[in-house]
Parts: C-alpha cells; sequence; structure tokens
C-alpha cells in the first residue's frame, strides 16, 4: 500500500479587515466550543491555554477569521492564533480555557476576544456597540453563564448578548423547519445526546460522554509511541491530529473487522506505511559529524557579524542624518560662519563614503542561475544519479548471479578458479604484475570486482542532496539508498481503535457508556411514540462527525436496538464544523433570536439566559439558604 507522508502544514499569519458603514450595529457571532482541534494560550513566562472557534458578524463570511485561537509570548511579544509557527514546543505545559468544553479561564477569553474584534477592525468607541451572539455547552452552569456575561458587559460594554448552544443552530440550519430530532454533538472535549421534541431542547434527558476529538487524537498519539518507541518525538500530537483527519475511520462492525486482521494476508494488504520526516546528511557528513557541528558554530557567528554589521551601517545613517539636519537648519537660519558649514559637508560626505564602504564590504551576492542553467544543470545531476542507480544494479545483479551455482556467471568463476588451481606454482610469481591479471580477479570476485561501491553510495547521496536544494519538488523525495525504511511507521488496527474508544470508551479506562448506549439509554425515557420521532430524525453535528463511516456505524447500531421492522434516519451536518456559526447567523438575520440587554443584566442577575428555540432552558440559581437554616 502507499505509503503516507506528513504534509506539516504551517498556519499563516491571520489578515486584518476593514470596518465598513455596512456591518455597524449588526450582532457579532461567536461560535465559542472547542469541535476541531486543541488552541492553547502561551504567556510569558508561565504558559496557559484558551480557544476560540470562530468570530465575525452577519455580514462577514466565517472564512475571514478561522481558529484566531492562540496566544504566545515570544521576546515579550504577545502573539496570538496563526502567528505562532509552533506549537510543539511548549506543549507540556499548555492549558486551556474549556474544562470539558465549559469556559473557566475568562483571562484567555479576554485576550482572544480582544484579538478577534481587532482584526476583524471593529473599532467603535465607547465600548463594543454591536449584540453579542455566543455559544455555550449544553445544559451550561449558571456561574459560567455569569462571568462570560459580566466579562461582556463591563469590559466590553456590549448593548445585548444572546445565548446558543451550537448543536441546536447547526441543527437549524440544516433544518430549519424540524420539530423532532435526536442531535449527535460530536466536540472536541465531549459528545452530547440531545433529545429536541416539539422545537425545543430536553435538557433533562440530555446525556454528555467524556470522549471528543482531543482523546481521539492523544489515544493514537499514544498507541504510535508505544508500537514505535524509537520514534517518540517524531510522533508529535499535531501529526496524530493530521492522522485522525486524514486515516482514522470508524468501523461499520469493529468485531468483524478485528477478526479480518487476524489474517496475515489481510494485514499485508491494508497495513498502511507512514513516512516520518527524515533528514538526509550528505557523505561528507556521514563520515565527519563534527564537522556539522562546526559549520553550525561558523554559521552562527556569521549571523551574528551580519547583525553587528547591520547595527554599525544604522549608526552610521543615523550620524549622517543628524548632520545633514543640522546643515539644513543652519542654511535656513542665515549662519554665515563658512567653517562651521564646510566642517558640516565633510563630516557628511565622508560619512556617505564610509558607509558606501561598509555596505560593499558587507554585501554578499547570491549565485543564482539562470532557467536554462538550472534546467542544464539538473538535468547533469539526474544523469549522474540514473548512472550510479544502475552501477549499483548492475552490482546486484552480478552478486546473485554469483551466489547461485548453476548459473553461467557461477560456472565461470569456477571454471577459472580450477584453471588457476591447476598452474604450478613457479619460483618467480608475477600474477598480479599484468593489467589482464586484474580483470581475472574481477571475473572471480564475488562482489563484482567493484571497489567503488563505497565512493558511488557516498556520491549518489551527495547528487541526490544537491537536487533536493535545487529542485525540491522533485517526483523522488527520498534517499535512494534505503534510509527511508528505518524512518517508516506502520499502521494497521491503529486508526479502527482510534475512532471505536467514542463507541468503548472503557478502551480508555473510562466508565462510562459509549455513543450506542447512551443513545439506547436516552431514547429508553421516552413512550414508544416519542421514540420513534427521535428515532426518525437522528442529526450528527461537530468536528468529529468529520470522520468517515460515523454515519454507517450510527445506523448500524440503531438497527440493532430498534424494534423489528421500525423506521430510522440519520444525517450529518452539510459542513459540521461550520454549520454552528451559520445556523446562528441565520436565526440573527431572520429576528428569531432572543437578547439579554444590559438592564435585564441588572435587573436579573449576571447568569439570567433569554430563551430561544436554539438556546438552553433557563433554571434560576438557587437562593442560599438562610443562616442557621439547613441547605
Amino acid at each position: 500500500m502507499e505509503s503516507y507522508h506528513f504534509k506539516d502544514l504551517k498556519p499563516s499569519p491571520d489578515k486584518m479587515f476593514a470596518y465598513t458603514d455596512d456591518i455597524k450595529d449588526v450582532p457579532l457571532i461567536l461560535d465559542n466550543e472547542a469541535e476541531v482541534q486543541e488552541h492553547v494560550l502561551l504567556r510569558f513566562p508561565a504558559l496557559s491555554g484558551a480557544h476560540l472557534r470562530l468570530a465575525g458578524s452577519v455580514h462577514i463570511d466565517p472564512s475571514r477569521l478561522r481558529d484566531a485561537d492562540m496566544v504566545a509570548a515570544l521576546d515579550m511579544e504577545t502573539q496570538i492564533g496563526n502567528d505562532i509557527v509552533s506549537v510543539e514546543a511548549g506543549r507540556l505545559n499548555l492549558r486551556t480555557q474549556f474544562d470539558h468544553g465549559v469556559v473557566t479561564h475568562f483571562e484567555a477569553q479576554e485576550t482572544l476576544l480582544d484579538y478577534s474584534l481587532t482584526h476583524l477592525g471593529v473599532n467603535t468607541p465607547d465600548g463594543l456597540q454591536h449584540p453579542m451572539v455566543i455559544s455555550e455547552p449544553p445544559a451550561n452552569l449558571n456561574s459560567s453563564r455569569a462571568a462570560m456575561s459580566e466579562l461582556l458587559f463591563e469590559c466590553y460594554r456590549v448593548p445585548s448578548i444572546s445565548y446558543f448552544v451550537d448543536a441546536l443552530a447547526s441543527l437549524r440550519y440544516n433544518q430549519p423547519d424540524c420539530r423532532d430530532a435526536l442531535v449527535i454533538s460530536c466536540g472536541y472535549h465531549t459528545t452530547h445526546v440531545i433529545p429536541v421534541l416539539d422545537g425545543r431542547m430536553d435538557a433533562g434527558n440530555a446525556r454528555r460522554i467524556g470522549v471528543g476529538g482531543f482523546l481521539m487524537t492523544s489515544y493514537l498519539q499514544r498507541l504510535l509511541q508505544l508500537k514505535n518507541p524509537s520514534a517518540l518525538a517524531a510522533i508529535t500530537l499535531s501529526r496524530a491530529e493530521e492522522l485522525l483527519h486524514e486515516l482514522v475511520r470508524f468501523s461499520g462492525d469493529y468485531g468483524s473487522d478485528l477478526r479480518l486482521w487476524a489474517d496475515p494476508a489481510h494485514q499485508k494488504e491494508h497495513t498502511r506505511p507512514v513516512q516520518l520526516p527524515v533528514t538526509v546528511a550528505t557523505g561528507s557528513e556521514q563520515s565527519r559529524p563534527l564537522q556539522s557541528a562546526a559549520g553550525e558554530a561558523k554559521d552562527k557567528k556569521l549571523v551574528a557579524k551580519a547583525r553587528m554589521h547591520e547595527m554599525h551601517m544604522k549608526k552610521r545613517q543615523a550620524l549622517i542624518s543628524e548632520d545633514e539636519r543640522r546643515l539644513a537648519r543652519a542654511r535656513q537660519s542665515g549662519e554665515t560662519d563658512p567653517e562651521y558649514l564646510q566642517e558640516l559637508e565633510r563630516r557628511i560626505e565622508a560619512g556617505r563614503t564610509k558607509l558606501a564602504e561598509l555596505a560593499e564590504r558587507g554585501q554578499v551576492t547570491p549565485v543564482r542561475l539562470s532557467p536554462d542553467a538550472l534546467q542544464a544543470r539538473l538535468e547533469e545531476l539526474e544523469g549522474r544519479r540514473r548512472e550510479l542507480l544502475e552501477r549499483r544494479a548492475e552490482r546486484r545483479r552480478r552478486r546473485a548471479e554469483m551466489a547461485r551455482r548453476r548459473t553461467a556467471a557461477s560456472q565461470q568463476r569456477m571454471r577459472i578458479i580450477s584453471q588457476l588451481a591447476s598452474q604450478r606454482p613457479t619460483k618467480d610469481d608475477t600474477f598480479g604484475a599484468r593489467d589482464e591479471d586484474w580483470d581475472v580477479y574481477k571475473a572471480i570476485n564475488v562482489d563484482g570486482g567493484d571497489s567503488d561501491s563505497e565512493a558511488d553510495a557516498e556520491e549518489l547521496t551527495e547528487v541526490e542532496g544537491r537536487l533536493r536544494q535545487l529542485a525540491p519538488d522533485l517526483a523522488w523525495c527520498q534517499p535512494a539508498a534505503g534510509g527511508a525504511q528505518p524512518h517508516q511507521i506502520q499502521l494497521g488496527t491503529e486508526p479502527l481503535q482510534t475512532a471505536e474508544i467514542l463507541f468503548q470508551p472503557s478502551m480508555l479506562g473510562l466508565d462510562q457508556a459509549g455513543l450506542a448506549e447512551t443513545i439506547q439509554f436516552v431514547l429508553s425515557k421516552y413512550p414508544a411514540e416519542s421514540q420513534q420521532r427521535l428515532a426518525g430524525n437522528v442529526f450528527v453535528t461537530g468536528g468529529v462527525s468529520n470522520v468517515p463511516g460515523l454515519r454507517q456505524r450510527l445506523e448500524h447500531e440503531l438497527r440493532q436496538m430498534r424494534p423489528f421492522q421500525s423506521s430510522f434516519a440519520v444525517s450529518v451536518a452539510s459542513s459540521p464544523s461550520l454549520d454552528a456559526w451559520r445556523g446562528a447567523r441565520s436565526l440573527s438575520a431572520a429576528g428569531q433570536l432572543e437578547y439579554v440587554s444590559r438592564q435585564q443584566y441588572v435587573e436579573c442577575g449576571a447568569d439570567y439566559l433569554a430563551e430561544h428555540m436554539a438556546s438552553n432552558r433557563y433554571w434560576p440559581t438557587p437562593a442560599e439558604p438562610a443562616a442557621g437554616q439547613p441547605a
């Protein structure tokens, strides 16, 4: 099977957008759920965590600002979101603002809100003059909602807030007229099974499973690290997440698929090799490893020298600019001292001359080949590479021919050896003095008589390294000497095991029911007529539902648990990761959202919630018992 190569995609910095008049006073929609990947907040000197999925107004396309959700402090400069090149350096110290989907770290939340609003170009005076539409988890804690409302009303001075549940907003976007559904929200930290009857969520019978995309990613990473202990550092959480997105799939029948893997032929056919990144060293680097370290030290010295040279030139330029300003002021003020003016002109001219000398001394002209010269050089190197590969193949062929007894090459070798053995030794043995004797040695040598094989291998490595420098996008990308094989890991049942933990959390040691058992438990809370209404519209959303095979697996499980000849239907959101934001935008544009105003915030309390079709139910926090009364 064809091997998989890691993409190791690097993030590009987020864009800055203009704040135009046509988007003033419209609601800002914030999908504040962790569905796709872990997002982090790095703050100097400690590391902490935060996540922001998507931000924008009802008139701003969601592609404007995505994954603006990371903050880093490098050289005391705070960096957020995709401005961070790599999160693996501080992976062990990262923390998220979420605790199983519930916002608890509001300092991180405030930092990410500032970043998102800045990149959207929002610059309204006297606070944020936009209604805020923000998501929250199903059956969110009143304390968490109160802290979020306090942050938005007191810090950002928003006029009003509307809270929505992302899974319900996704349902409204895909099925606007839906009255009954069993919504399965597969998030990053948790999975929710939410019954919806008569257009409203029945929170009392909703259930949560503590398995999501993060546990699947970390479980896959641990499986691969346990199987490949020599590649612990190369199997990072980011690469495990890439494998989750690209290769993991849900099994329709996990037990049957595992039994298929007991067959060696099935294993050989379906095992997927995964190529880890390989750093290829040239032959000189392989033979002299200390030379590489010396080269690195030399490069650092050159960089430091270039930096000092640049600082020196800037200082010279500043002195020249200061003298030019003095000369201009002297002429404007009518200075009549010719010696003073001549001295300034002389210093300026001398400074420019010295600056030109410094620039010429520090200038490095890069050697660049023209397209024709580059093509000719590539053809020359590729021709030499083919020649070296053919010579290596010929040596291997001769070696194989010599090893077999009845081949013509083997018989010729034995014939020459027998002739040499039959010759009587003389006093003056001159064998080897003539060039023809060397041909005899080459003919009987099992290795083919080519003593340049090591030199050829070293030259081949150097040629391929040069080709990679000139044309990194060549079709071949691995060293020809077989160096890629030790840098591969084999994917067998790991993709199936990773997805299966959603249905069998016990594989992780979690004392929880799987998704199928949870669905059956939720349905058992209703009479037969309501069960049929829910099973007739099972709606799946959330980032994990992008993994192939989930719909087929749910259909398989429902077929087993539902009565004979009963009907059911399973559908998946059109865009599971974005439909929550789009659903909230549609509800806001249609005027179907209810907002908590600043006056209601003051009168009803910070935890107050205005209910609507895509929101949680509001239960007031019980009052604390008076002193002396039992709780």
